[in-house]
């Protein structure tokens, strides 16, 4: 087993609509969807990102 730490980006982006950003998507991705705050905790997230979103507090 290894120690891996990453390292979280915020970006904020109040000049142009979710609509309005144009987004590539490379390597494994496949499709994307801008989501609102509020509905992080409906969706099913991996592990980490529950874990991510809860230390920032938006879950």
């Amino acid at each position: 087993m290894c120690n891996m730490n990453f390292v979280v980006y915020k970006v904020l982006i109040d000049n142009k609509n979710a609509n309005e950003i144009e987004v590539s998507l490379d390597d494994d991705l496949e499709e994307y969807a801008w989501q609102d705050l509020e509905n992080l905790k409906s969706l099913k997230l991996t592990p980490p990102s529950v874990e991510l979103f809860t230390k920032l507090g938006y879950i």
